[in-house]
């Protein structure tokens, strides 16, 4: 068994617009600092649709919220042309960045993560010979 299986001829994901197919941008074709970028959006996003649920959106969640939405569409929409794009109602668009974070949770997740526990440290307590909590054996 490979310890990794890579495949440089590309395995993007698609979808169906008016029954035409298009290739999404493969989360590999970005750079890891635009992966990062792309982590923390989703994140944001998840935290304004996760926020006080029982109040509407501020004007500064919804500018915020409408912005990440838009970008992110931007960023995967891969070949879907720019007419097609232009067709396409909001819901839709959310729809698609839905799919595509589905698609990719587990390396958005892994990138996240990483770059959490690179900025706070990793994430589960290291031990050292001065934390065991065994007592050291008597010589003797």
């Amino acid at each position: 068994m490979a310890l990794l299986d890579l495949q440089t001829t590309g395995n993007r994901e698609t979808i169906k617009i008016d029954d035409v197919e298009y290739h999404l941008t493969d989360f590999d074709d970005f750079s890891p600092v635009d992966q990062i970028k792309i982590a923390r959006q989703s994140k944001r996003i998840t935290s304004i649709f996760e926020s006080d649920k029982g109040t509407p959106l501020t004007e500064g969640e919804v500018e915020d919220l409408e912005g990440l939405q838009n970008d992110l569409f931007e960023k995967i929409a891969g070949d879907i042309p720019g007419d097609v794009r232009g067709r396409l109602f909001p819901g839709m668009r959310i729809k698609i960045i839905n799919a595509y974070f589905l698609a990719y949770a587990a390396t958005i997740g892994d990138k996240a993560e990483s770059e959490e526990m690179s900025q706070n440290g990793p994430q589960k307590p290291s031990l050292d010979s001065s934390d065991s909590t065994e007592e050291t054996p008597k010589a003797g």
